[in-house]
């Protein structure tokens, strides 16, 4: 009944507050774990469970969405580690425990509170700009669709490959950004790039001097793309690319007929 999020709240309450008070605690410590991570188990119950002995029962507590948030704050300012990995993740945590997080030196912590929806985008915004900040936390920062223009151009000269191609594919990156990007050395930076909607023409002439050709054939398609640019990817000796430029509406009509008539 522990487990069954459809059992009735009365009824959940009176088993639930037996189990919790029951001499036997070691004895009905699965039991108890169970209850602390339903969301139908009543709020006082809850708070009564996250100060449990055993520290799975606990664990459940914190991450369960309908825990109490003064019982939430306590895993928060604990000295747990697994405590406050766990409660980073619970979709109800608000923005100020958050931000208590992101002070945090545990780098696990650290990337659960760049990617929780409620944290603060100035939070975002000034843990990007920490130095010692892991790779899994910057990667998944370059991902937040809600961080401005200055924070993305910070990350996109990171110097490690992952975190650029993510501010490459977020839908939020800006045209000053992309042109940054269309200079990296990297296929997988420029293969982002050169799908990008904000890509500019300067930046897509940049991209069709790659050598890649999934890079040249999104650079001929894409509705950025300069016509003598794409005259030039006509001449590419990859038919695939070379067709590509051919369907791109920007190639100027003469420039076609005279393809279409060369290729017949």
């Amino acid at each position: 009944m522990a487990e069954d999020i459809a059992s009735q709240p009365d009824i959940l309450s009176a088993v639930a507050y037996r189990l919790a008070n029951d001499p036997r605690l070691p004895a009905w410590a699965h039991a108890r774990e169970h209850l602390a991570g339903n969301p139908s188990t009543p709020g006082p119950l809850l708070e009564q469970l996250a100060q449990d002995p055993d520290p799975d029962v606990r664990l459940q507590t914190a991450s369960n969405p309908s825990t109490p948030l003064p019982a939430l704050h306590q895993f928060v300012v604990s000295d747990n580690d697994r405590a406050r990995w766990t409660v980073a993740s619970n979709p109800s945590l608000p923005a100020a425990d958050l931000e208590l997080l992101s002070h945090c030196p545990d780098h696990d912590v650290l990337w659960r509170v760049a990617r929780h929806p409620h944290t603060p985008v100035p939070v975002l915004e000034r843990m990007a700009g920490d130095p010692k900040l892991s790779l899994v936390a910057r990667t998944v920062l370059a991902r937040r669709p809600e961080i401005g223009q200055a924070t993305l151009l910070r990350l996109a000269a990171d110097p490690h490959w992952e975190v650029r191609q993510e501010v490459a594919r977020n839908d939020n990156t800006g045209t000053a950004v992309l042109d940054l990007l269309a200079q990296d050395r990297n296929d997988d930076v420029q293969f982002h790039v050169s799908q990008h909607p904000h890509t500019s023409g300067p930046a897509l002439a940049t991209l069709s001097r790659a050598v890649n050709m999934n890079v040249l054939f999104h650079v001929a398609r894409h509705p950025n793309t300069p016509p003598e640019v794409l005259t030039e990817l006509l001449r590419d000796r990859n038919t695939v690319i070379a067709s590509a430029a051919a369907d791109n509406p920007n190639l100027p009509a003469h420039i076609l007929a005279m393809w279409q008539l060369a290729n017949q």
